[in-house]
C-alpha cells in the first residue's frame, strides 16, 4: 500500500530538517490572519491526512521545502481509490524518482545517491548502517 499523501509530506519536510513549527514559521498562508499557532495545527492535521491540501497550500509548502508535486498527486488519487501504480518513494527521506537527494540542505545530501531497494535510497541506508551493497543496489 503506498504510504499517505501527508506522510510523504512529513517525510519530505524531515528530509529537510525542519519541524512543523519551522515551517509554519516561513510559510505565507490564506488566510493571512492564520497565527503561527494556527499554523502548526493544520500543517499536523495535513501530515495526519485529516485536512486537505488545496493548490495553494502545495504552492505554499513548495516555497519552504522541494517536494514533487506529481508524487503527491499521485499519492492523493491512489488514497481515493484510484487504481495506479504507486511512485518510487525511498521511505527514509521520501525522496523519489523525480526528487532525488540533494546537497541544497537538511539530512538528505548524498551526491549520486541511488535506490538499494523498491523502498530505500542509498542515503538513508548509508545513514541507517547498512551496507548499500549488501541490499543490492538498483538503478
Amino acid at each position: 500500500m503506498a504510504i499517505s499523501p501527508g506522510a510523504y509530506i512529513a517525510l519530505r519536510r524531515q528530509a529537510h530538517g525542519l519541524l512543523i513549527e519551522d515551517v509554519a514559521a516561513k510559510m505565507y498562508t490564506v488566510p493571512h490572519h492564520l497565527n503561527e499557532a494556527a499554523r502548526v495545527h493544520w500543517l499536523r492535521q495535513i501530515e495526519a491526512d485529516a485536512s486537505p491540501m488545496s493548490n495553494a497550500t502545495i504552492d505554499a509548502l513548495r516555497e519552504v521545502f522541494r517536494f514533487d508535486p506529481v508524487v503527491l498527486l499521485r499519492l492523493d488519487e491512489i488514497h481515493r481509490g484510484a487504481r495506479l501504480p504507486e511512485p518510487r518513494i525511498c521511505l527514509g527521506c521520501g525522496c523519489s524518482e523525480l526528487d532525488a537527494c540533494d546537497t541544497s540542505g537538511g539530512r538528505c545530501q548524498f551526491i549520486g545517491c541511488h535506490w538499494v531497494s523498491d523502498t530505500l535510497c542509498s542515503a538513508c541506508a548509508t545513514r541507517a548502517g547498512i551496507a548499500p551493497d549488501r541490499l543490492g543496489a538498483a538503478a
